[in-house]
């Protein structure tokens, strides 16, 4: 018989028991790197930019139940979840300070959350036009 070449790997047998300590290994590590990069991004000028959490989301929790009050509905449906979203991001643009000209700066750091609205926006676009074919087709 002849030797296999040498790009030849063979099959290593490893117990179940090590394939799991493995496992559980790469996973608290996985979860150790995510809990590290948001604490990073929590604790750095997020805060600056968005306003401490409690301000930022007590802000948000004030828009979106002024929104279901004006709405007077029991459930949410896909709509109210984009505009809701949309409140989030403007939410945190509510941080702003100074005149126009700042705001402008302002606007011009934050292109992301406004991106993200106009995406929500569209989402909104997206749902009627579904709901609207759905019907036509029923």
């Amino acid at each position: 018989m002849s030797e296999n070449p040498s790009w030849v790997v063979s099959p290593k047998v490893v117990s179940h028991q090590a394939v799991e300590d493995e496992f559980e290994k790469a996973e608290a590590q996985y979860q150790q790197t995510i809990l590290d990069t948001a604490k990073k991004i929590t604790s750095s000028d997020r805060n600056e930019a968005y306003g401490h959490p409690y301000q930022n989301h007590t802000c948000t929790a004030e828009f979106w139940s002024s929104y279901r009050q004006r709405r007077q509905e029991r459930s949410s449906d896909a709509l109210d979840v984009c505009v809701e979203m949309i409140l989030t991001k403007i939410s945190r643009l509510a941080n702003r300070r100074g005149d126009l000209k700042s705001s402008l700066d302002f606007l011009i750091q934050h292109m992301d959350t406004i991106t993200d609205i106009a995406g929500y926006a569209r989402n909104m676009e997206q749902i009627v036009e579904a709901v609207w074919e759905a019907e036509q087709n029923a």
